[in-house]
């Protein structure tokens, strides 16, 4: 993994279902999903139809965080 720009801070924030909010600490991997895979399961998931890999797959990736905490808001 290649670090991000100079005072970039690697760790972030997502809303994980109001109202936790959870404290990402660190990206741990980044996954290819250049098949469009992942993609894929999460459409059907959420009820999206699709008829094959969506037209960027070559360029998509999976990013797996670490979470550290969860607050409740």
């Amino acid at each position: 993994m290649t670090p991000g720009p100079p005072g970039h801070d690697p760790a972030g924030r997502a809303a994980a279902g109001q109202p936790d909010v959870v404290r990402v600490g660190c990206v741990e991997r980044i996954d290819d999903d250049s098949s469009g895979e992942f993609f894929g399961e999460l459409a059907e998931r959420y009820g999206l139809k699709l008829d094959g890999p969506p037209e960027d797959a070559r360029y998509r990736v999976v990013y797996v965080v670490k979470p550290t905490s969860v607050r409740k808001q």
